[in-house]
């Protein structure tokens, strides 16, 4: 069922697919009929708002509006520890 919630949130938000979010969540209430997030997620769907449980807002990256990887680190590679004590 987490993983279903899961799905409608995702289609419902990031991919706007309105008809796939309502398909997983009828998924939610074949197996758990009194699910109140899931049959407050019918309702919501069926009028366009957003599922209970998602953002509405966006999140504003701190590269001044790029989208671009600037600013973002990379991360440091995993080591063998017996390879650190041999440099060592």
């Amino acid at each position: 069922i987490y993983s279903y919630k899961y799905f409608v949130a995702y289609y419902a938000t990031i991919k706007k697919d309105k008809n796939l979010a309502i398909t997983f969540n009828e998924k939610i209430l074949s197996l758990d009929p009194a699910d109140a997030e899931a049959n407050s997620n019918r309702s919501i769907l069926s009028s366009g708002k957003q599922p209970a449980g998602t953002k509405t807002t966006e999140t504003k990256q701190q590269t001044s509006g790029s989208k671009s990887a600037e600013g973002i680190k990379k991360p440091v590679p995993v080591t063998n520890s017996n390879e650190v004590n041999k440099k060592n």
